[in-house]
């Protein structure tokens, strides 16, 4: 459900910023930024039947597309002029390192995604990770300061805060797996601790898009508030209305179960 959900937002959120604005590097970049981070921080691109290194592929163009908006917001043009350069090497640095350690030592035992958010890093890695996500919020900071249209301040000002949240809640959760052995236990525990840690970190994860969505709407960036006005109405109710179905459809399985003994075709009419 947490996964699901994430997916939701991040993915309507970029499909609206690339049907309206397809021609703007900085909305190409924002809305790729948000495909890759979706895929990046939910299962199911490590549960998907495909070769590893299209899913160390995919997990190094999120983390490449996150410093590239902060290089490149809100205007599209990297800042400082030439860090563009930094980027193919960084991709190469994150690609091999999710290539060779990260997925292999994920998928030792089960493939599956499950274990994916106690994924143990380097620590000397998080470091280097940590340091250049830092650079990059520096460059957006003097970028805020340098520039003159109140605008636009506004829109930086928006993504600047709701990024610098999610690094620190998601940047915390990943040094305390890494480091407390609370976080990851063994026995009965397990279950509930999990549960807790995934929805504290996919629930702050949301402020990114959600962040984006409001510079969209209150400041008209991009030119996708007419779109979006439109669609806020309708992606939430499909989105509520699958999720009371999928509950239901257990429920009533559930009670079949219990009185049959089986499974039943009629649960399925009676949930639609």
């Amino acid at each position: 459900v947490l996964d699901t959900a994430m997916l939701l937002i991040f993915i309507t959120v970029a499909v609206l910023i690339f049907k309206r604005s397809s021609d703007e590097p900085a909305a190409l970049i924002a809305s790729s930024m948000l495909v890759f981070t979706a895929m990046l921080y939910t299962a199911a691109g490590y549960e998907a039947r495909v070769p590893v290194f299209i899913i160390a592929g995919g997990a190094a163009m999120a983390e490449l597309t996150q410093v590239a908006l902060l290089l490149t917001f809100p205007n599209g043009r990297f800042f400082p002029r030439r860090s563009w350069m930094l980027l193919l090497p960084f991709f190469i640095w994150r690609y091999a390192v999710w290539f060779f350690d990260y997925i292999p030592n994920l998928y030792g035992t089960v493939r599956t995604g499950d274990d994916y958010p106690f994924l143990r890093q380097d620590p000397v890695d998080l470091v280097l990770l940590t340091i250049c996500l830092l650079l990059a919020f520096s460059a957006q900071v003097v970028r805020y300061r340098r520039t003159t249209d109140p605008v636009q301040r506004q829109q930086m000002k928006w993504l600047v805060w709701g990024l610098a949240m999610v690094v620190i809640i998601v940047g915390g959760y990943v040094i305390a797996v890494n480091t407390l052995s609370f976080l990851n236990p063994v026995g009965g525990s397990k279950v509930i601790v999990r549960l807790v840690g995934r929805t504290v970190r996919q629930v702050s994860l949301c402020i990114v898009p959600i962040t984006l969505l409001y510079s969209l709407l209150r400041y008209h960036m991009w030119g996708v508030d007419f779109l979006i006005n439109r669609t806020l109405v309708y992606v939430p109710l499909t989105s509520i209305l699958a999720g009371i179905f999928a509950g239901a459809l257990a429920l009533t399985q559930r009670f079949f179960m219990a009185t049959t003994g089986q499974r039943s075709d009629a649960a399925v009419v009676l949930t639609t």
